[in-house]
């Protein structure tokens, strides 16, 4: 793209689009490994049970389903509002 020029806001908002969309698998992965691995840590530390890596991986998991839900509202109400924001999430 040229300087100066500005981009279509189709094209802006598909690109946009995208760039969320392809960034919701590596969320998926990095969750449940984030948890296993700060469990993992914790159970070295404190010789805990097993059951801490296990648990990790869950809350991992949920944090991660919690931001690609996130990522997935905020991707399609662009298109819903019809440009308007939505001051009740930022």
């Amino acid at each position: 793209m040229l300087p100066g020029r500005r981009m279509d806001p189709d094209k802006r908002r598909a690109v946009r689009e995208v760039g969320i969309y392809s960034a919701l698998p590596i969320m998926l992965g990095v969750g449940p490994a984030l948890g296993w691995y700060l469990a993992h840590l914790a159970r070295q530390r404190w010789d805990g049970p097993v059951w801490w890596e296990i648990v990790g991986v869950f809350v991992g998991l949920a944090a991660a389903i919690r931001q690609v839900y996130k990522a997935i509202k905020q991707g399609t109400g662009d298109r819903s509002d019809a440009g308007e924001r939505d001051d009740r999430d930022p």
